[in-house]
């Protein structure tokens, strides 16, 4: 068990597949926006790319403390803007078991839109209980623009 703060996370036991899913989900995201701060000199924007799968994943419910183990599909759309920035949708829907026996269904969007020394992300995650355990609503905010930073976190619990 992992304590951080007011946080705390339990090691569930992972297989080398698992820890390679969550590797590449981990690290996947932050080269693709590496990559795509870079400049860019084409006037036209690109078309969107975009790419499905599914994942299996773990998510805490910080409500009750219940690990939540969800398998579920993703999208990740890439689009490149004319002004040269870029704009990154990510959205994953799942379902699972946690740990405490609790059924849930989950949504997660990302939103992250970066530009010439920008760089604005937003994040909501909405884990439902189908049972008595209660529900989670995470919302996640972060800006970086040349006037400052800014990032704002909440758990939302219901239920």
């Amino acid at each position: 068990m992992h304590i951080l703060g007011n946080w705390s996370f339990v090691d569930p036991p992972f297989d080398n597949e698992v820890v390679m899913h969550l590797v590449t989900r981990i690290l996947a995201p932050v080269v693709l926006v590496l990559a795509m701060l870079l400049p860019s000199s084409a006037a036209v924007a690109a078309p969107a790319e975009i790419v499905h799968g599914q994942e299996f994943f773990v998510e805490m419910n910080d409500c009750n403390g219940d690990l939540v183990t969800l398998e579920g599909t993703f999208q990740v759309t890439f689009k490149p803007q004319r002004d040269g920035s870029f704009l990154i949708l990510f959205s994953l829907h799942g379902q699972g078991v946690g740990a405490q026996g609790n059924r849930y269904v989950m949504s997660h969007t990302n939103r992250v839109h970066g530009g010439d020394m920008s760089l604005i992300q937003k994040a909501t995650t909405l884990l439902v209980s189908t049972g008595t355990a209660p529900n989670e609503l995470v919302k996640f905010h972060y800006s970086l623009t040349p006037e400052g930073e800014l990032s704002d976190f909440a758990v939302i619990c219901r239920g």
